[in-house]
């Protein structure tokens, strides 16, 4: 995973960045989403995202891009 933040990071460290950014502030509500998307050209593009929200105090993300043979069937 990427982070602008935290540059390239394990998804351990990921998990880990994200618990001490929730634990850091008790007081907040936090929301997690978790997201993917494709572009389909030559190849195909394929973008996931892991995004925390400190409700009314913005928050981190990570996200990871791949480039993958062309998906011309998801069955």
């Amino acid at each position: 995973m990427k982070s602008i933040t935290y540059g390239d990071v394990s998804f351990k460290a990921m998990s880990q960045i994200i618990k001490n950014y929730i634990q850091s502030d008790r007081n907040c509500k936090y929301k997690i989403s978790i997201g993917t998307d494709s572009q389909n050209f030559d190849v195909t593009k394929v973008v996931v995202v892991v995004a925390v929200w400190k409700v009314g105090n913005g928050g981190i993300f990570f996200y990871d891009i791949k480039h993958v043979d062309k998906i011309s069937n998801l069955q």
